[in-house]
């Protein structure tokens, strides 16, 4: 189980790479940070380990996402690069947000954008 990865400064950084220092917007994971590490050291990471290298994104900052990330805990969590939708165990309203127009998180979208609920709720389940 992984956690969407939400930061606005680098965390990473590896000398050599084609941007060093440039900031990716790309939807990612924490479960993506041990294979990356490893990757940038060229080991192999352990075949146990979920996630995935995030080289491509610091080689190219500009990439797009390479699939939505998800969490489960108290709620369902599902992230991609313009939508987050949290739906509560209790079963309340579920509340979708707009990272192109609200990367604040302050209006609630889901009522608005019912086929992008069904979409993002199938990633959850």
């Amino acid at each position: 189980m992984g956690s969407p990865l939400d930061s606005r400064w680098p965390i990473i950084r590896k000398p050599g790479l084609a941007a060093p220092g440039k900031i990716s917007a790309a939807t990612v994971e924490t479960i993506d940070i041990i294979p990356t590490l490893a990757d940038l050291e060229g080991i192999s990471a352990p075949d146990s380990l979920d996630g995935m290298s995030l080289r491509p994104f610091l080689e190219n900052p500009a990439a797009a996402s390479a699939k939505p990330a998800t969490a489960r805990g108290s709620h369902g969590d599902v992230r991609n690069d313009r939508w987050r939708l949290i739906v509560r165990r209790d079963g309340t309203r579920p509340e979708l947000f707009d990272y192109d127009t609200d990367p604040g998180e302050t209006t609630n979208h889901a009522a608005a954008n019912p086929e992008v609920v069904e979409s993002l709720m199938k990633l959850i389940k």
